[in-house]
């Protein structure tokens, strides 16, 4: 009987361990506060990791918030966590502000309590995913729309009952040149087949 109990008390503790948590005091630190102020949405902190730009800021519910992108990335991933407890409460990647892939959901003590997949909705009506458009661009054009200096934009629409990716890359003027056009890619949605090329005005 006291085996047992010491191996759940120990497995209670290793799972406790594995929970993942906000530094809080780096996060004060860094924004210059004392321990006795209160941290508000308007103070942020960014820094450079190992190549990742880190976001960290508190918001308006209460949790404070983590973003991880990678440099010249199109992907940042989202952390929030409790207000109180600091552990982890949701998680999820994001292509340009969209959400893409598996989504988690934690408890305030940490524990995983729900997964949503945010692609789901498109496989369901067969349409490609963002990291499927990805993969043609990448293949049929020799463009890299997951880094954020290639690719402006990606919207897929549906247009009498048809479906349809248009990816918008990011000018390229050549040496020497004052200005180089953006291109719209045209897609079929449920086949990835190419349609058109045209050209598209970024204002502003």
């Amino acid at each position: 009987m006291k085996n047992l109990l010491f191996i759940s008390l120990f497995l209670s503790a290793a799972v406790h361990s594995q929970v993942k948590k906000m530094d809080i005091e780096k996060f004060r630190k860094h924004i210059g506060l004392t321990d006795k102020e209160n941290i508000t949405g308007n103070r942020t902190f960014t820094y450079e990791n190992g190549g990742n730009v880190i976001t960290l800021w508190q918001q308006s519910s209460g949790e404070y918030r983590e973003d991880v992108q990678k440099k010249n990335s199109v992907y940042a991933t989202t952390f929030l966590y409790n207000q109180y407890t600091y552990a982890l409460q949701y998680e999820g990647l994001y292509c340009k502000g969209t959400p893409v892939g598996i989504h988690k959901k934690y408890s305030k003590y940490g524990k995983l309590i729900e997964q949503t997949d945010q692609d789901l909705s498109l496989r369901e009506i067969g349409i490609f995913t963002r990291k499927d458009m990805a993969k043609i661009m990448k293949r049929d054009f020799n463009i890299n729309i997951e880094k954020e200096d290639e690719l402006y934009m990606m919207n897929a629409f549906d247009k009498d009952g048809k479906y349809f990716w248009r990816i918008v890359c990011r000018p390229h003027p050549e040496k020497g040149a004052d200005f180089a056009p953006a291109f719209a890619y045209l897609f079929d949605a449920k086949t990835g087949e190419f349609l058109s090329k045209s050209v598209f005005v970024i204002e502003g």
